[in-house]
């Protein structure tokens, strides 16, 4: 069985309960517009020491990084946050007005983008207690306290958002990120849906419905929604990579090969999308192709074990 069934309540309280990195592995993208985790079991757990070449993705964001594009949607915060581009700049604004709620909401995005949620959460706090109508300070709070594996506080703040202000895709996006994240597809697939409904280009939307219908096994549905992405973004890595895995789990190797490819070509230099491309290419038997795909992986993730074993059945089907 390759994805975990988290539906059941019982189930989803115990994962709210469990360590993010226990169930997802390590991101090698860095999260939020919410991350976007797919919950599998990895085809090669340590005590398996078969080689199976079917997808192996145990961790996705598809933010690719950029934070900044869906915290800072207000164009009056857009410009703080350009003209305060330090935490020491943000705090005089702070000290020269203590309710400068645009500042502590810049200080706080710049807290989370040096990766300390908790002063993050505390500065979006201050933000909403000013301002209590401040929505993308609660998506932001959101995104953070979802960093911090705070999933019940995180979609708190997504739904106050929401509540505040019903017409913002993203906040459908990030919701639906967190139910994602907790293996409830159906709702991140509804809240997917929604963003579309508001922002009909949105490719993020369109890559996440792509995702969550991977993780639901159906990968014709995934197909479509990512190639509608990359319609519209020709140069998405994540479409690319997700539609990538549609075409290797339909056992259209030589195509998933493709749209790895592509991915890679447009920058992904995440361990998983070498992993699963090597893994393509020993389905065609193309071993000489795998070795330095594997290889690669475990450059960026020298703890893939996946990539280790297949890096070595790989040599030993070229020495035979």
């Amino acid at each position: 069985m390759r994805v975990i069934d988290l539906l059941n309540a019982d189930k989803l309280r115990r994962l709210r309960l469990s360590s993010p990195h226990q169930l997802y592995g390590n991101s090698t993208i860095l999260a939020c517009v919410v991350l976007l985790s797919t919950v599998i079991i990895n085809s090669c757990s340590s005590n398996d020491q078969s080689i199976n070449n079917t997808p192996n993705r145990s961790s996705i964001n598809l933010s690719q990084g950029t934070m900044d594009e869906y915290l800072i949607s207000d164009g009056d915060i857009i410009n703080v946050i350009e003209n305060t581009q330090t935490i020491e700049s943000c705090t005089s604004a702070i000290e020269e007005n203590p309710d400068d709620f645009k500042a502590y909401y810049g200080r706080g995005y710049i807290y989370y983008t040096k990766g300390d949620f908790n002063s993050a959460i505390d500065d979006f706090t201050r933000a909403v207690e000013i301002n209590p109508d401040f929505e993308d300070a609660f998506s932001a709070r959101g995104c953070a306290y979802n960093k911090m594996g705070e999933y019940e506080l995180a979609l708190a703040d997504l739904n106050k958002a929401i509540e505040i202000n019903s017409n913002k895709c993203m906040f459908y996006f990030n919701r639906g990120g967190i139910f994602h994240e907790w293996g409830d597809f159906d709702l991140a697939i509804a809240d997917y849906n929604m963003a579309l409904e508001i922002c009909p280009d949105y490719v993020k939307a369109f890559v996440g419905l792509g995702a969550a219908y991977w993780d639901k096994g159906d990968f014709e549905h995934a197909k479509e929604y990512c190639t509608t992405a990359i319609s519209l973004s020709p140069d998405s890595i994540l479409a690319y990579y997700t539609r990538g895995l549609a075409y290797h789990s339909l056992g259209d190797f030589n195509t998933a090969i493709g749209d790895y490819t592509s991915s890679i070509n447009f920058g992904a230099d995440f361990a998983k999308v070498f992993n699963n491309r090597g893994r393509a290419y020993m389905s065609i038997g193309d071993f000489r192709s795998a070795i330095p795909d594997f290889e690669k992986a475990l450059e960026i993730e020298p703890s893939m074990e996946s990539a280790a074993r297949s890096l070595e059945h790989a040599r030993e089907q070229i020495q035979e």
